[in-house]
């Protein structure tokens, strides 16, 4: 036996209570309240798991309770963003250039359900060794090696390594490094790991890349609060007029590098932006608000998306 009874017992439990329900119901919440227990209930006995959504086969860690247990549990992730951005870029006339830059692409996310949304070819970049194996795998076992450029690096100011702390193998609470005991996530705990990583700044590995400024449609970047690094590494993409997607989490954006940088930087190379609802409500009509409304919107702001579109 792996488990004793009434350990088994007690981890079935809310499994079993949902059972009923969910079987005489066509409502999706229980359905996806039902695979979040089925979930939890495999990570004894599996470091990653396999499974097929909408046509995509995924891989993903059992440790990794954020974008895993999501695709696990609902089958996407942000895709009603997704959807609605592509929808924008493709009316607006950037659906025309041939190339989506992904930073902080975890495991494949937006990288998978964009290659298959779009006809774009793919620069996916992750730093974590974890989950760039899993975004490997992913890529390769749907088979768009030939449209995915994996590249195993984080996006920082100059060609180096630098230390990142992350909350498991794999977690979307990945971030560098602060001093002291605390993270934009929070305290640090035992449960963290520190993981060495390359740097390299945008600009320069696009140009390694052979990837020419204006081929690009769009910069999509989830890191933590490390936007502004993106934005200041990246200014040759910025004047070719390539949109930039990213999270505004001030409370992250405040620690590493500053509110006011990131703001003087979107000020500096972009004149408007649109919400992540605005995309997802009313996609290729969703309504841009002027770049100088930005600092307001975030003084309450906790987090969100938003495209940057250049003036």
């Amino acid at each position: 036996m792996i488990q004793n009874p009434r350990t088994v017992f007690r981890r079935l439990r809310p499994f079993l209570g949902l059972t009923r329900d969910a079987f005489w119901a066509d409502d999706e919440r229980y359905q996806v309240r039902l695979r979040e227990h089925l979930f939890e209930l495999l990570k004894p006995h599996a470091k990653t798991l396999t499974f097929e959504w909408r046509g995509v086969l995924w891989s993903g860690a059992t440790d990794d309770g954020g974008i895993s247990k999501k695709l696990f549990a609902k089958g996407k992730y942000h895709l009603e963003y997704l959807e609605g951005l592509l929808a924008y870029l493709s009316h607006h006339g950037f659906g025309t250039r041939k190339v989506a830059v992904d930073v902080g692409a975890n495991v494949g996310i937006p990288s998978l359900p964009m290659a298959r949304l779009s006809d774009f070819d793919i620069v996916a970049i992750e730093p974590l060794p974890s989950a760039f194996q899993l975004l490997v795998q992913n890529v390769t076992q749907n088979g768009f090696e030939d449209r995915i450029r994996c590249m195993k690096l984080a996006i920082g100011e100059r060609k180096e390594t630098a230390e990142m702390v992350t909350r498991g193998t794999i977690s979307s609470l990945a971030e560098f490094r602060l001093p002291g005991g605390e993270q934009g996530y929070g305290p640090r705990s035992p449960r963290d790991q520190s993981v060495t990583v390359t740097t390299e700044r945008l600009d320069d590995l696009l140009r390694g890349l052979d990837v020419a400024p204006d081929s690009v449609a769009m910069v999509w970047s989830d890191t933590q609060g490390s936007e502004a690094t993106v934005l200041g590494t990246g200014e040759s993409l910025w004047q070719a007029g390539v949109p930039f997607y990213c999270e505004v989490w001030p409370h992250g954006l405040r620690l590493h590098g500053g509110v006011a940088r990131f703001l003087e930087l979107v000020k500096k190379h972009f004149g408007s932006y649109v919400t992540r609802d605005e995309l997802a409500d009313r996609r290729h009509e969703a309504a841009k608000r002027p770049i100088e409304s930005l600092a307001d919107l975030m003084s309450g702001l906790d987090t969100t998306d938003l495209l940057f579109l250049p003036r």
